[in-house]
């Protein structure tokens, strides 16, 4: 039960801070240059994603590969 308390309590805290961080953006900055900061950060974490999702499917699809192995091309 803990660990669903300390989960639920970080998502929270996570959503409040990405809410804060949006709003004082659009106050400071105005609400055009808000959405391009936002947009960048939203972009770079979306390809460290999709990266890190790949690799994980590589491994799923074969699950023996070696890096360093001979056949290796690279």
């Amino acid at each position: 039960m803990e660990k669903y308390i300390i989960g639920f309590s970080l998502v929270g805290l996570t959503g409040a801070g990405s809410y804060g961080f949006a709003r004082s953006l659009q106050v400071f900055k105005g609400y055009d240059d808000a959405t391009v900061i936002l947009a960048t950060c939203l972009v770079s974490f979306g390809i460290i994603i999709i990266v890190g999702f790949q690799g994980l499917w590589v491994r799923v699809e074969n699950p023996d590969y070696d890096l360093n192995s001979e056949e290796n091309p690279n």
